[in-house]
């Protein structure tokens, strides 16, 4: 599998099944620690109909992180955040970042938000789902 990002050789993309061309990336298995994981992934909507609510959907999608490191799991979840909307290229889906270890994730650096465009809701669906 072809790397994603070049300053983390931890880091990988995987392909979603299907002819959409959707990738996610995920930390590379021998990096992982522990035998088992719980994986969570966050689709955030983007489109002209959360418009005048950027700040509101980006300290959601903050708390949401947040709430997940109270979790029993928390050592052991590694958490996906995508954006969805059509004005995302090439696909409507836009990856912030793949699973990764919760304890990596600081959603402090979580970018602003720039609502637009149409609901990609099957295309958002199916990568969460065949991400996950």
């Amino acid at each position: 599998m072809p790397r994603m990002m070049q300053d983390d050789d931890r880091m990988e993309t995987g392909n979603i099944g299907g002819s959409r061309g959707f990738h996610f990336s995920a930390i590379r298995i021998e990096h992982l620690g522990a035998t088992e994981y719980t994986l969570v992934t966050i689709g955030v909507d983007v489109t002209g109909s959360v418009f005048g609510f950027e700040a509101e959907l980006r300290g959601c999608l903050i708390k949401a992180v947040e709430s997940c490191k109270k979790s029993p799991r928390a050592n052991n979840l590694l958490l996906r955040v995508f954006l969805f909307s059509t004005s995302l290229l090439p696909n409507g889906v836009e990856e912030i970042h793949g699973f990764k270890p919760l304890h990596e994730v600081d959603p402090s650096k979580y970018p602003e938000l720039h609502p637009g465009g149409g609901t990609p809701l099957y295309d958002a669906a199916f990568s969460a789902a065949g991400a996950t």
